[in-house]
């Protein structure tokens, strides 16, 4: 039989449902195209990729983009977000320019980060680079999976009120 280990942690845990998702924070959505380095909008183009959602990060926290294609390209053009999503700009906390397999630190009101990579890496997403929180990791393709908590737990008395202590083992 296939056996795969899935090397994740749980995200989220509420009344209802479960969320582990593996190392890689970027869910690869990409696009053809770049974000704007002035306003963190999307602007049209045909040289470059861009990742197309909002990926949750950590305020002040130590992050890398591993990469593990084997063509150079510069850096990482990334674009950091507060809490409502509005940009606030695209250097590291040390007002640094990122680059892949090196880490970088957020800005201390960085709560979303979306990148644009370079034209040298092409136009086609060749599932070749994550982001991971720490300082090291290796590429893993994106994953999470929602697990729902059966309604027979659910129905059990005083579930999901804060603070119940109740071992249902």
């Amino acid at each position: 039989g296939h056996s795969e280990v899935i090397d994740g942690e749980i995200v989220s845990a509420g009344v209802t449902e479960v969320v582990e998702q593996g190392k890689n924070l970027w869910d690869e959505v990409w696009g053809i195209g770049s974000i704007n380095s002035s306003s963190g909008n999307d602007e049209g183009g045909t040289a470059s990729i861009y990742s197309k959602n909002y990926i949750p990060i950590i305020p002040n926290s130590t992050y890398i983009f591993v990469f593990a294609g084997s063509i150079e390209f510069e850096n990482v053009k990334t674009r950091f977000y507060d809490h409502n999503k509005k940009y606030i700009g695209f250097n590291d906390n040390d007002g640094q320019t990122v680059y892949p397999n090196r880490t970088f630190i957020t800005p201390s009101n960085a709560f979303y980060v979306r990148f644009t990579l370079p034209p040298g890496y092409g136009v086609v997403y060749k599932n070749d680079i994550a982001l991971i929180a720490g300082s090291s990791g290796s590429y893993t393709p994106y994953h999470s999976n929602v697990y729902q908590i059966p309604e027979a737990i659910r129905n059990l008395p005083d579930y999901g009120i804060e603070g119940n202590v109740t071992d249902y083992e």
